[in-house]
């Protein structure tokens, strides 16, 4: 017996549901309150839960089985103020008891029981007849010619796995409803009872999902002698596959198919090139891709991955996340804690290397590249949704600020496009299309041209021309370190600069500092 007990007040048991799908048959006890609770299985398959100490012990409502599922029975015992539910299952799986706490306007807590059909779903008993899952059309069962009929619609591809071209995934669809609804008949199946996977199937027409045009093809051209270096960044690999759409579309494979392209398209542009965290199905730790970046001498990072949610499958569209602010100064705490400021890329990391012993104009570089790099990351990242808005759908209009490893990087401009839902039936078969692949590296390709043709390359030619921008403003201020006995007012005297003027340059909040502190002035 597994325990759950919990320190909390009596609850009542207002009511117990249950019903089933093809999945899984579910039982839920719907309590006033947060309840201890204990389930055991016996080597029969009958499955107790115990619930402990409730206020309506004496009055609990009984548990009426579902017309279909494999729930054969349940019954109820009283054992002094705990209540024990016996649930007898048949042709079930292992059991899975939770609870959910109020959310989404209920205001219930509610212990979930889900009892896992066996053979996904499709062996299990309706009202009207205990053997129509199991006669069939020349005997075989709906799960085996629901499986004949996907590997009829289906090929192999090179990795192996079976994958559907939209007209297949079209005719898939319509034909599985054909299947479904005429085995339902031959079985006299009652149409009340039906599956809701007809209602699903035929749901999945009301779009079509159409073939792609494929972009322009990539001719790689010959590199200026010192070209923008770019590097992107597939998301997950090895054995993290990341999300996986109902097809069986995994995001590392997406992923890195559209990197590929995208490195392609980049290097048609003699200013630019294009570099690869990682080129295979390979594992690299979050923490490891900015660092590649950085050993590559990039001067940006795009990270490629694919969006997924577990409740909406309505969510759909391509977004842009940059780094948070939060994020971004926790990252740049660590980086002046650990002393690695000195590898930073270009000029700022020539500047801490020869600041070692000065905190105060550690924190002050590392801040403003830091800074410089969220603003044209934010700036880019907008160039590049504006272009894949004119081939496809958006999920957010603007870039969205999120806290994530891979973009922590303070000296370069880092940002992570989610090129579509594979939770989203439709855009999961877009995804999985290698013209649609094209086209999104094709379109992410055009937004960063665009934003380079704004902001010219020549004061952008890598990262550490363009940490130079930052220098500038260095090389026009001196540092000043306080001296016991030195306000405010007293500094900007002797530097002939407003107090104002002084708080701004080293975002003071007030007028007080401290002896030993140093502050940016002027140079004289």
């Amino acid at each position: 017996m597994s325990l759950c007990w919990l320190n909390v007040e009596a609850a009542a048991l207002k009511s117990v549901r249950s019903f089933a799908n093809q999945d899984k048959t579910r039982v839920v006890f719907d309590l006033s309150g947060d309840i201890r609770w204990a389930q055991a299985r016996q080597k029969d398959g009958r499955l107790i839960v115990r619930l402990k100490d409730l206020s309506n012990y004496q009055n609990t409502p009984s548990l009426q089985k579902p017309s279909s599922g494999c729930l054969a029975g349940a019954t109820s015992v009283l054992d002094g103020r705990d209540v024990r539910y016996i649930l007898q299952s048949q042709r079930c799986g292992t059991p899975k008891v939770f609870m959910l706490t109020p959310r989404d306007g209920n205001r219930d807590h509610r212990l979930v029981v889900d009892f896992p059909h066996a053979g996904g779903g499709n062996n299990v008993p309706t009202a009207s007849s205990s053997s129509a899952t199991t006669s069939s059309t020349d005997g075989k069962s709906l799960k085996q010619l629901e499986s004949e009929l996907f590997i009829k619609y289906s090929s192999i591809g090179s990795d192996g796995l079976r994958s559907m071209s939209p007209k297949q995934a079209r005719e898939y669809d319509a034909a599985l409803v054909k299947l479904r609804q005429d085995y339902a008949k031959k079985n006299s199946v009652n149409t009340r009872t039906k599956s809701t996977f007809v209602a699903k199937s035929e749901e999945r027409e009301t779009e079509e999902v159409k073939d792609t045009a494929a972009p322009p093809k990539a001719v790689e051209v010959k590199a200026v002698a010192r070209p923008f270096i770019i590097a992107i960044d597939p998301g997950h690999g090895g054995k993290d596959p990341g999300a996986k759409g109902k097809r069986g579309v995994r995001e590392k494979d997406v992923t890195l198919a559209i990197a590929k392209s995208l490195v392609g398209y980049i290097n048609t542009d003699k200013r630019l090139r294009a570099v690869l965290t990682r080129s295979s199905d390979r594992y690299v730790d979050l923490d490891t891709r900015s660092v590649i970046a950085r050993n590559k001498k990039a001067a940006l990072l795009i990270s490629i991955h694919c969006n997924s949610t577990p409740s909406a499958t309505s969510a759909r569209g391509t977004e842009v996340l940059l780094l948070s602010s939060n994020r971004a100064q926790r990252e740049n705490s660590k980086v002046t804690r650990t002393g690695s400021s000195g590898k930073l890329i270009g000029g700022s990391g020539k500047v801490l290397s020869n600041s070692r012993g000065n905190p105060y104009l550690e924190e002050m570089v590392v801040d403003m590249s830091s800074q410089n790099s969220r603003a044209e990351g934010y700036d880019l990242a907008a160039e590049i949704l504006k272009s894949i808005g004119s081939f496809t759908k958006v999920h957010k209009k603007k870039p969205v600020y999120a806290s994530l490893a891979v973009l922590k990087a303070p000296d370069i401009p880092s940002l992570l496009i989610e090129t579509g839902f594979l939770s989203n039936r439709y855009e999961e078969i877009q995804l999985n299309q290698p013209n649609y692949q094209k086209q999104m590296a094709y379109r992410i390709f055009l937004g960063i041209r665009s934003y380079y043709e704004k902001n010219p390359l020549n004061d952008l030619k890598s990262r550490i021309d363009s940490d130079s921008r930052g220098n500038k403003a260095l090389a026009s201020t001196a540092t000043h370190t306080v001296q016991k006995g030195e306000y405010l007012a007293k500094i900007a005297a002797r530097y002939d600069v407003s107090i104002a003027e002084l708080r701004r340059m080293n975002s003071l909040k007030s007028d007080t500092v401290h002896a030993g502190q140093i502050l940016k002035v002027p140079k004289k």
